[in-house]
């Protein structure tokens, strides 16, 4: 799910999700929802600026700082334990996973799953995860 650079058009390429809950709900409300959160997304994101993503689809974006890449996703089914630590910004729960080239954070306490994926180069997160809560707590309330 990480991004790359794609050329003078200044796209980033982003797996686009096969939207699921995993649960009675259907796929199509996931897209909806998940539209609804992409489109009430800022143009900035910490330093970032929102470039298009590739292919182009309702359940993704990304911003660039230079050759840095930070990258949405919406919709894929997440699994929480309730003995999983969280941390919270702006009063959305976001479960933290590091990797070796950046962290991957994805709000699961939302009728929807919202990851954001960040490379190491665009740490700190915290400018990114707070310009994502207000979208996120508008367009996807908690559970």
């Amino acid at each position: 799910m990480m991004a790359a650079l794609a050329g003078c058009s200044h796209a980033i390429s982003v797996n686009v999700p096969v939207p699921s809950l995993g649960d009675a709900t259907s796929d199509t409300a996931v897209k909806d929802r998940c539209s609804a959160v992409t489109a009430t997304l800022p143009q900035t994101l910490g330093k970032a600026s929102k470039v298009n993503a590739s292919p182009a689809s309702a359940l993704t974006a990304a911003w660039a700082d230079g050759d840095k890449a930070v990258t949405l996703t919406c919709g894929l089914p997440v699994a929480h334990t309730p003995t999983e630590s969280l941390i919270t910004v702006d009063g959305v729960a976001w479960r933290v996973q590091k990797h070796t080239d950046g962290t991957q954070f994805t709000a699961v306490d939302r009728v929807v799953a919202v990851t954001l994926t960040v490379p190491s180069a665009a740490m700190p997160a915290a400018a990114y995860l707070s310009g994502l809560a207000l979208p996120i707590a508008v367009a996807a309330p908690a559970k």
